[in-house]
């Protein structure tokens, strides 16, 4: 081999080790999230009471992570019913009781699982939401979000987004406006035909306090947006 050809193969060795390197440091970035988040999951086992059905999975504080989770985990259309996911901020249990949740309240997206496509519709909606929280795109207002929910049952599935301050209401409303932008890109992405989403409701924790005299009582809306 001439010195030529010797020089010319050892920058072609040095060029690929090289791109080895930057790959590797590529592939080593991480995205820190600027609020950690922590899934839990309520199992099925009704014969169990309700805490001892609740099991943390996982904690995030990077996006790499959020997706690995997402990956990894069931997707809300493999749940049986009275499987819940609760996505919430790392340090509050989901939970209305404790005290970033008691005072706040929770915008409802009901899906009807007998309309069309509404299997993708419900993975899509709680992969959107999940996004778009651990990625502050509610911005100052992601400060009032303590949590998302996901609850499968026979009438049919839902997602909440909680909120910690019902008497915030230009916050909440600012946040139900942004998930009426979401779920319209969702349907139009699905082609969901006829439409596959109810109003979005905004309804208090309080209402969903036991009461001694009625324990079968309704939650009433605070605020409620519709499609059109």
């Amino acid at each position: 081999m001439s010195d030529d050809e010797t020089i010319r193969s050892q920058e072609e060795t040095t060029t690929t080790d090289d791109e080895s390197v930057e790959e590797e440091s590529i592939m080593s970035i991480r995205h820190p999230l600027k609020r950690e988040w922590k899934l839990w999951y309520l199992n099925d086992n009704k014969n169990l009471n309700w805490l001892d059905r609740l099991k943390e999975v996982c904690t995030v504080k990077t996006l790499e992570e959020f997706w690995m989770l997402l990956d990894a985990v069931r997707k809300p259309s493999h749940l049986t019913n009275y499987c819940d996911y609760n996505f919430f901020r790392d340090g509050i249990e989901p939970v209305w009781e404790v005290d970033e949740n008691k005072e706040g309240g929770r915008w409802v997206i009901n899906i009807d699982r007998s309309k069309p496509n509404s299997v993708e519709v419900l993975d899509t909606i709680w992969e959107e939401v999940l996004a778009a929280v651990v990625g502050e795109q509610f911005g100052t207002d992601t400060e009032q979000i303590t949590g998302v929910v996901l609850n499968v049952r026979h009438k049919g599935p839902k997602v909440c987004v909680w909120t910690k301050d019902v008497s915030n209401a230009e916050a909440y409303k600012r946040i139900g406006m942004k998930l009426k932008e979401m779920l319209i890109r969702v349907e139009h992405r699905v082609k969901g035909k006829p439409r596959l989403l109810e109003p979005l409701k905004y309804e208090p924790h309080s209402d969903g306090q036991p009461k001694a005299a009625n324990h079968n009582h309704r939650r009433h809306a605070l605020h409620v947006i519709p499609y059109m």
